[in-house]
């Protein structure tokens, strides 16, 4: 049973790397789509 919770929670933290992942690819891909080819810095600055 233990090792249920354990691979429940390992696929939650997962999912949540992957959304925070995908949302933050998505927020630098408009980004670079709307600067064109932008120097690094400005991808980095909020």
């Amino acid at each position: 049973m233990k090792l249920a919770s354990t691979i429940l929670v390992v696929i939650g933290l997962a999912l949540m790397a992957a959304g925070v992942l995908a949302g933050g690819w998505v927020e630098g891909f408009s980004r670079w789509t709307s600067l064109e080819k932008a120097e690094p810095e400005d991808l980095l600055a909020p």
